[in-house]
């Protein structure tokens, strides 16, 4: 055997050489890794979109959920302005009146007619009672009547200052017994009947 082959079958069964591997420039050991901060980047990049595009969808709904209360809040106040509107009523007297006590000719103590009323008063009955100052007298006239009738003072309309007179009253109050004050404004003085009686008594002035 030559020395050639020699070497060459020494070649081959050798120990390897290890520092051949680290010199290497193909060796396992000087393959690049990606560093860590790089592979965080990575992966971070899709979740801070993410997290970015759920942020803006919120914001958006958020609006949205604002203006629709706005609206229905907004319709709400329209519908009761416009409700109060339409049930809105006014009041307003008559134009044309109703006689319900005299005949519109003054000047007469008849039972149907006054002179210069004055006050008037109605009681639990709804009679009106009536300062037919001019007649010095009260009439209680019964709603629907032609004709009243004398309570307090003479029929015939003559004035005096006893107590079965007044001169010129011009005010009357009934109480709930039927008891008639009066303003006897000529004599001075309040008189009171009590229910059905012709005479009075002075209860203020003299």
């Amino acid at each position: 055997m030559s020395n050639d082959a020699t070497q060459s079958k020494s070649a081959l069964i050798s120990p390897i050489d290890s520092n051949h591997f680290k010199q290497s420039p193909y060796s396992y050991a000087e393959v690049p890794k990606a560093s860590s901060k790089e592979d965080k980047k990575t992966f971070s990049n899709p979740l801070m979109i993410a997290f970015a595009i759920g942020i803006i969808i919120a914001v958006i709904a958020l609006v949205a959920l604002s203006m629709s209360i706005y609206s229905i809040v907004h319709m709400s106040q329209t519908t009761i302005a416009s409700s109060t509107t339409a049930t809105t009523y006014r009041l307003s007297w008559s134009a044309t009146g109703t006689t319900v006590a005299g005949t519109g000719n003054g000047g007469s103590s008849a039972t149907n007619r006054l002179s210069n009323p004055w006050t008037i008063v109605l009681d639990s009955s709804n009679a009106l009672y009536i300062a037919d100052q001019g007649n010095n007298r009260i009439q209680k006239w019964i709603i629907g009547y032609s004709t009243g009738t004398t309570v307090a003072g003479q029929p015939n309309g003559v004035a005096g200052a006893t107590s079965y007179y007044l001169n010129q009253p011009n005010g009357v109050y009934v109480d709930t017994n039927s008891n008639i004050y009066v303003a006897d404004s000529v004599n001075g003085r309040v008189q009171f009947f009590s229910s059905g009686a012709l005479s009075g008594t002075t209860v203020a002035g003299i």
